[in-house]
């Protein structure tokens, strides 16, 4: 099976971020809790 690009999976948020941004509509990172956005 073939894989996708790391590059092109990286490009995807970005890209569906900027359609929400045109839209009026919240991002990919909307509905994430602090406990998700920490590094730990």
């Amino acid at each position: 099976m073939l894989q996708p690009a790391p590059d092109r999976i990286r490009r995807l948020p970005a890209m569906a971020d900027k359609r929400a941004a045109d839209l009026g509509e919240p991002n990919t990172e909307a509905n994430l809790t602090p406990e998700m956005l920490d590094p730990a």
